[in-house]
């Protein structure tokens, strides 16, 4: 057993595989399903960003968006609660970018 100090590129990997397979159970495969969500909103293709205010407002929207979609995939078992909570925290975040 390694601790967290001496883990080797194995162990880091192991470890990852096991959260993606944990995160994957409760969010779906929503990483194959976000183009298709953002070309319904763009399908013209993303508008030109000129400025680093405009990249935090979409950066923000996206995470908005992001969480929205893993809710909805746990729509039937009641939702997800932290997505829920989480779209309100990064919804408070673009109003304030929004000013």
């Amino acid at each position: 057993m390694t601790t967290d100090s001496d883990q080797r590129a194995p162990d880091i990997l192991e470890e990852g595989a096991e959260t993606f397979r944990l995160r994957n159970l409760a969010y779906g495969d929503s990483y194959l399903e976000i183009g298709g969500i953002l070309q319904a909103f763009f399908p013209e293709g993303l508008p030109i960003f000129k400025s680093s205010d405009d990249w935090n407002r979409f950066a923000l929207w996206l995470a908005i968006l992001l969480k929205l979609q893993r809710y909805a995939n746990n729509l039937e078992d009641g939702g997800h609660k932290d997505s829920a909570h989480d779209a309100m925290v990064y919804a408070a975040m673009l109003e304030e970018v929004t000013q």
